[in-house]
């Protein structure tokens, strides 16, 4: 028997815990972690969403960029 996976739940589910404001810590725990960073500042986090454009092959994409002071 093979389970079906529905890709746009888990996506979404990925965009909403590291994607909204209110997550920030955890999409810095995550950031650190895939880096090897130890940034700690939340709100030096500035999450950029693209919703609804023409894509070819990735869609929800999600990015976060550290500012540095």
């Amino acid at each position: 028997m093979t389970a079906f996976v529905n890709r746009q739940n888990k996506s979404t589910l990925f965009a909403k815990i590291f994607g909204s404001p209110e997550n920030k810590a955890y999409t810095l725990e995550l950031y650190n972690a895939i880096n090897g960073t130890h940034f700690a500042n939340p709100d030096d986090l500035i999450l950029t969403t693209l919703e609804t454009v023409v894509y070819c092959g990735t869609s929800n994409y999600l990015q976060a960029k550290i500012q540095i002071i």
